[in-house]
């Protein structure tokens, strides 16, 4: 490990020096930049092994930093922003917009070198600088020649000018038109079976305006035809057809809206409605925008007859194509107001014309909308778009009916959240939490249960961008009319208004479980023993609600009953004021963690420890870091300090605590034991925080991290990689019995001693979690069962096999059975 530790430091010092030596040339010469404001990067990470991470990513970074460096465009760039030192210093971008430099993990990538090497921190001058980057980067005269070569190319390029007072010639763009119907049928969408979605949200659109039309008191044919829109297969002659008993098209209409594509009828309607002030409720229940949709019928046709009969004329017309560039219109046999689209499906797309497979796509993607859908006679849409009604209008069962078209489930949920938002988009949603979740069943990773609409019309199933990973437990819609969307439909366009989208669901939620475990916290408390584990999990990926995320996780406390859930909040809430951080603890339960040897002291103080019962809650502590300015710290961590609260004793008052080794008794038995146990423990140190456990091992960071990493391990079936022990600090209590006999014996008996002291160790290990493999220790356990009950204790031959420093061992056994004979002769 020392081998390793002094590789990555010298690793680290050259990245130092190549940092600075380049931001010299930069004229980047302020020292606050690696001094200062930048922070002490390697001293921030316990682990070498993660240390190593860091470092390959870094290399990889400088090894571009060092690409661009080199060329003409960077040197270009650099002359652009030179007036910035303190900007180039965090970010070096080139001219193909992409940050080469940018910061790690919250940690800026320029970082201070921790040698004690005083030379390697001294500051060079700007001269002593370029003279190195020049030897690590490039040649000093080769910056100056591309700079030259770049002033020069430009002064020499004259681009070209309009004459003056030439006529100016107006041309409309032209298209092919077979090749750009080709492309609007084949190419915009990813699925065949959205077709049918495009025709139903026409229809739909139709008969809105018809609606529209008869609110404005206008007069229409057939006035007492139900608003419907009738679907029939045939699967014997192959077609489907899709019928609306809608405003229907004239014979221009037809050729204004079917023969120009990319023209939307709806949109043209819609901005004639709001010339004329009557537009109302219309920008909100029309779906059509581009134009685009009715020609998706010809990726399952081969050829598409439209009839055609128009709320205002008493003719009926069929358009008709093959979708190769031609259409034809003729008239046709008298038809009720509407229109009927009939598909003739290619020979490979005929499963269209199967009523299950139509029953299904409906489902899936139009059970929303506002009118009925008949499908061969029976209506398929039931289920009605309750996210857009009013809350006090819902009723209890409306809303359980719901869950369970969403969630596919039959069980009543836990909660529910209806709401909506006007700024900064205007949305609907409305959110479920089911009673379970099936991942603790060991049914695999949930997929997300939240689907994207816009006007009602599905665009997104299980959407995987409108709420973060974690969250997907949560079954439901959200509905949003301002939502730019792709030519397709299929997905969003503005990647920065998903974000804010996905930003206010997740605040809103949030808020609401917030609400609920304080205001209803038997109800809350049902929910978090299910569905904890995606909290956590949103603790650790989720770091702009990570605190959110904190404030609503409950944790079982020693101030509080056995199974009495508390919250951080009521927990600082109970902190003394002279208290600065969180305490907490991580064992398997709540008996073993009330007699583990690191909670003593805790509990002697009075102070309260956090009771943790996952592996995974260190890694949540470890990433939570603090809440509201109170750090989180595991009572095993070696660097508490808890002096401070040691109570003052009155004058002839005697110490609760019993008598025990001398201060030089109990150091010289520590330093004996360190020198025992070798490479096994960084140190042994003489500790007052016991109180009825002889030892425990501590550490500053590495125990909880490496629980986690032995979890992932054992969970893959991967327990031969499992990472190795690193060294560990052993804390002796010098007022320990054991400790007290332990010293006496070193001398007299030190086979005994010794393996006294390697059992020690491993009792140490077992009770922090650590121990890989106890079966080791049986060979051991069985020599001190025998010395204890009066036999001949004799070191087994397999525990010397495993000591970690035989030399060192060997040394100091000779050396004492030899001090021992010695003393005998005396």
């Amino acid at each position: 490990m020392t081998v390793t530790s002094t590789f990555l430091s010298k690793i680290q010092n050259r990245l130092n020096e190549y940092l600075v030596s380049c931001c010299k040339v930069l004229n980047a010469s302020d020292s606050s930049l690696w001094n200062s404001e930048c922070l002490m990067f390697f001293q921030r990470v316990a682990s070498p092994f993660l240390r190593l991470f860091f470092i390959i990513e870094l290399v990889v970074r400088f090894s571009l930093f060092t690409m661009a460096f080199r060329t003409r465009a960077f040197s270009a760039v650099i002359n652009g922003v030179r007036s910035s030192s303190r900007a180039l210093g965090r970010r070096v971008v080139t001219t193909y917009g992409r940050s080469l430099l940018v910061p790690m993990r919250g940690v800026p990538v320029m970082f201070m070198s921790t040698t004690t090497d005083q030379n390697a921190k001294k500051e060079l001058s700007p001269e002593e600088a370029k003279k190195m980057a020049a030897e690590m980067l490039f040649n000093e005269k080769d910056l100056g020649d591309n700079k030259k070569d770049s002033e020069k190319v430009k002064e020499e390029f004259v681009p070209p000018k309009k004459e003056e007072g030439a006529p100016e010639e107006q041309h409309e763009f032209q298209a092919e038109t077979k090749q750009l119907l080709d492309i609007v049928t084949n190419s915009i969408y990813t699925d065949k079976e959205v077709f049918l979605r495009e025709l139903i949200s026409n229809a739909s659109d139709a008969l809105e305006k018809l609606r529209h039309e008869q609110v404005s008191g206008v007069a229409v044919n057939d006035k007492d035809l139900p608003l419907e829109i009738h679907i029939y297969t045939d699967e014997k002659n192959g077609t489907i057809t899709i019928q609306d008993t809608g405003i229907g098209m004239t014979k221009k209409e037809m050729e204004e809206n079917l023969g120009v594509i990319a023209r939307s009828g709806s949109k043209a309607f819609l901005k004639k409605a709001t010339a004329e002030g009557k537009a109302g409720d219309l920008g909100t229940s029309l779906i059509g925008h581009f134009g685009v949709g009715f020609y998706a019928a010809f990726m399952v046709a081969d050829h598409v007859d439209v009839f055609s009969h128009s709320a205002t004329d008493n003719e009926t017309y069929c358009w008709s194509s093959d979708g190769t560039g031609a259409y034809q219109i003729t008239k046709a046999s008298s038809a009720p107001r509407g229109t009927t689209i009939v598909l003739h499906l290619k020979e490979d797309q005929k499963k269209f014309a199967i009523e299950q497979t139509v029953n299904r796509i409906i489902k899936k993607y139009s059970n929303f909308v506002n009118h009925p859908i008949r499908l061969n006679g029976q209506e398929v849409n039931t289920v009605r778009a309750i996210w857009a009604m009013d809350k006090n209008s819902i009723t209890e069962q409306q809303y359980l009916d719901f869950y369970h078209f969403v969630g596919q489930g039959w069980d009543t949920p836990l909660f529910r959240l209806h709401f909506s938002a006007d700024a900064p988009i205007a949305l609907k949603a409305l959110f479920y939490v089911g009673s379970m979740q099936t991942e603790k069943m060991g049914l695999g990773r949930m997929e997300p249960g939240v689907s994207l609409y816009s006007r009602k019309v599905l665009i997104e199933s299980h959407s995987k961008t409108l709420l973060p990973d974690w969250m997907r437990f949560v079954y439901g819609v959200v509905d949003s009319e301002d939502i730019p969307l792709s030519l397709s439909r299929e997905n969003m366009q503005d990647s920065l208004l998903v974000k804010r989208i996905r930003k206010i669901l997740t605040k809103k939620f949030l808020r609401f479980l917030h609400d609920k475990s304080t205001k209803e916290r038997d109800q809350y408390l049902v929910f978090f023993n299910e569905f904890h584990p995606f909290l956590k999990e949103g603790v650790i990926q989720d770091y702009d609600n990570r605190q959110d995320l904190a404030s609503i996780l409950m944790f079982e406390s020693s101030a509080c009953d056995a199974s009495k859930l508390t919250t951080l909040d009521e927990y600082i809430k109970r902190m003394p004021e002279s208290q600065k951080e969180i305490y907490y603890l991580n064992s398997t339960s709540r008996s073993l963690a009330q007699a583990s040897p690191y909670y003593e002291v805790f509990k002697r103080k009075g102070l309260e420890v956090l009771f943790l019962y996952s592996p995974v809650d260190d890694f949540v502590m470890t990433n939570v870091r603090e809440f509201k300015g109170k750090r989180f710290v595991s009572v095993e961590n070696a660097e508490i300090d808890l002096s401070a609260d040691e109570p003052k004793k009155e004058d002839g008052a005697k110490s609760a605590l019993p008598e025990g080794l001398s201060e030089q008794a109990a150091a010289e038995l520590a330093a004996w034991m360190k020198t025992s146990l070798g490479e096994k423990v960084k140190d042994v140190k003489v500790t007052h925080r016991l109180v009825s456990s002889p030892a425990i091992v501590t550490d500053s960071n590495n125990a909880g991290y490496r629980r986690m990493v032995k979890l992932m391990q054992a969970a893959r079936g991967d327990l031969k990689g499992i990472m190795p022990l690193e060294p560990m600090v052993l804390e002796v209590n010098p007022r320990h019995d054991l400790m007290l006999k332990l010293n006496e014996v070193r001398m007299s008996k030190p086979l005994l001693a010794q393996c006294v002291t390697e059992q020690l160790f491993d009792d140490c290990l077992v009770s922090a979690g650590l121990m890989d493999d106890s079966r080791t220790m049986i060979p051991r356990l069985n020599s001190l069962l025998l010395a204890a009950l009066g036999g001949d204790f004799k070191l087994p031959a397999e525990v010397v096999s495993l000591s970690a420093n035989e030399e060192k061992k060997e040394e100091v056994v000779t050396n004492v059975d030899a001090a021992a004979e010695e003393k005998k002769k005396q």
